[in-house]
């Protein structure tokens, strides 16, 4: 039953009067009167008796009355919990490769609370996790989608490239050789799993052996300037960090890719998502 017909039937009771029942609901006289024959209709009784300037309520009509103002009390009540009630947030869960933000690939959270740049989701989850624990969080759906410079091999991945980590060999003494550098404390950071192979292959045990290893990379650039020594790092951040480049050294070069997988996403809403967030479009 439409409450419209109550509201209309207590307002009627309260002014016995069809017009200015009409105005307070602003609506028609002809609308008041259709509703309550409406509601005489549906409930089968005769609610109001109908003479010449007095309109007055039946029994029936009595008996209504505190149901009728009771039934509106309720449905007040509902509406205004539904609307105060908040729908749970669209939570998209991203892993990020440790070391690669904001050092090497910032992420534009200005998208987050600009209007209408981010209308994609209610929330964005960023979280740092070590390269071997990223593919496998996004395997057990810890994670929606992953940040990594690591080379994914499974083909029912979706990959998209937002940028590159690229290292250079850097130290804290000028012009320093390649041969001088081995024997200078080495500080070693993790750049993932590709990165340790790149390692191995090219250095074997050339390097001294490292006195720190570290996946925090404000910790190795805090060490290597305040206490001296090398490290691999970007080469904007190297340089300004007052290091200098090592020469001859080998460079490190991988891109940095967003994986997810397609079947959880829609794939336009994540591309778009993904431009946004990491400005690549």
């Amino acid at each position: 039953m439409d409450t419209q017909l109550l509201r209309t039937f207590l307002e009627v009771s309260k002014t016995r009067h069809f017009g200015h029942a009409a105005e307070s609901l602003h609506v028609t006289s002809a609308a008041v009167s259709a509703r309550i024959r409406q509601l005489e209709e549906f409930l089968n009784v005769t609610l109001f008796t109908r003479q010449r300037g007095n309109i007055q309520l039946t029994d029936a009509g009595q008996r209504l009355l505190p149901h009728a103002e009771s039934i509106l009390s309720v449905w007040a009540t509902v509406k205004q919990e539904m609307a105060t009630e908040q729908t749970p947030p669209d939570v998209i869960k991203l892993g990020y490769q440790t070391g690669l933000i904001p050092q090497v690939c910032p992420i534009n959270t200005s998208a987050l609370s600009a209007q209408p740049v981010l209308p994609l989701t209610d929330m964005l989850t960023i979280t740092a996790a070590t390269s071997s624990a990223l593919l496998e969080g996004l395997m057990q759906t810890q994670f929606d989608l992953i940040l990594t410079s690591d080379a994914i091999h499974d083909e029912q991945l979706i990959k998209q490239v937002v940028g590159e980590l690229r290292c250079d060999l850097f130290s804290d003494q000028p012009e320093q050789s390649w041969l001088e550098m081995t024997r200078s404390t080495y500080v070693h950071i993790d750049w993932g799993d590709d990165f340790a192979a790149f390692h191995a292959t090219h250095f074997k045990r050339s390097l001294s052996v490292s006195r720190l290893c570290v996946d925090a990379v404000s910790v190795a650039c805090d060490h290597v300037t305040q206490y001296g020594g090398s490290a691999y790092l970007p080469p904007d951040l190297g340089a300004s960090l007052g290091l200098y480049a090592v020469q001859a050294a080998p460079q490190f070069s991988q891109p940095i890719q967003v994986v997810y997988q397609a079947e959880r996403f829609d794939q336009a809403r994540l591309e778009k998502l993904i431009a946004q967030v990491f400005k690549t479009s």
